[in-house]
């Protein structure tokens, strides 16, 4: 009974984090298909303006999937109209990143149309439409490290002529399996020092030998009640710690910060096995010892 408890026990933590950690990932999705535009011409009365609606930027969260994502915005020109000219070649529009990388810090950074990690796409829609496509494969070119990677994708004419900068944001969250091993040691270990505590304190209290003191402890019903506290204390601080922070293990305190939390808090679930006692008036508690009679 006591080995199916446990066992009960971490496949509830296991599945209550799994649940947990499915958070919103970014949303599949595609860049349109080049339109066919009419020849023409620009004056220079008429030169190529680009404007994006106010408040445009590309924000991907990657949760903690490393799959291909793609991010469309649709860019309006203005004054003068687009030409095939102005796209597959080296004179026309190009895209790539204001700052040379989107990146982290200056040792975590992704470059842009210079490896497989991330592509700026330029599509024209119509004369005076054209879509901005960013496709970003994660585990391209050696994989990114999580954290959050900001930056701007410029776009240029000519080469050197500035048109449109638009903020970007991708943020990458360590897998939350990870996660749900530093848990369950934490939860595992804070146990263990939990149990053979109490065990320690039955056994000077009733000066019998350490086996026995663990059995005699593992036989009342506040043992399951430890366990289910347990499970409940590791799900809820994983939830807390590890789903409430898009961008968790992206510093080597999150993984300590984690455990100790963790197994700090199975030292404090004996507050939760009180209050459950005194609801059931004493019902999880050993009955009193008899006591002889007077006469």
């Amino acid at each position: 009974m006591l080995a199916t408890t446990w066992v009960g026990v971490l496949g509830t933590v296991v599945l209550l984090s799994s649940i947990v950690a499915g958070g919103a990932a970014a949303q599949p999705a595609s860049c349109a298909k080049p339109a066919h535009l009419p020849a023409g011409s620009r004056d220079s009365k008429h030169r190529l303006l680009l404007t994006a609606r106010e408040g445009d930027a590309i924000a991907i969260n990657f949760d903690d999937s490393r799959s291909r994502q793609a991010y469309p915005i649709l860019l309006s020109a203005n004054a003068g109209q687009l030409l095939p000219s102005d796209f597959g070649s080296s004179s026309g529009l190009q895209a790539g990143a204001g700052d040379y990388y989107i990146s982290r810090d200056g040792q975590h950074r992704i470059s842009v149309n210079t490896g497989d990690q991330m592509r700026a796409l330029l599509i024209p829609i119509n004369p005076h439409v054209l879509q901005l496509c960013v496709i970003v494969q994660p585990n391209a070119d050696g994989g990114v490290e999580p954290g959050r990677y900001k930056g701007t994708i410029l776009i240029a004419h000519n080469g050197n002529q500035e048109l449109l900068s638009v903020p970007i944001e991708l943020t990458f969250r360590a897998s939350h399996w990870t996660g749900i091993e530093i848990a369950l040691v934490a939860v595992l270990l804070g146990l263990l020092v939990k149990v053979l505590s109490e065990a320690a304190a039955r056994q000077r209290q009733e000066k019998t030998g350490a086996m026995r003191a663990l059995k005699s402890y593992a036989s009342e019903l506040s043992f399951p009640v430890t366990l289910i506290l347990a499970a409940i204390a590791g799900w809820f601080v994983f939830d807390q710690m590890y789903a409430g922070n898009p961008i968790w293990g992206s510093s080597g305190g999150d993984i300590t910060k984690l455990f100790a939390v963790c197994f700090v808090a199975q030292m404090s679930s004996n507050q939760g096995i009180d209050v459950i006692r005194n609801m059931a008036g004493g019902a999880f508690s050993s009955p009193p010892p008899a006591t002889a009679n007077a006469g």
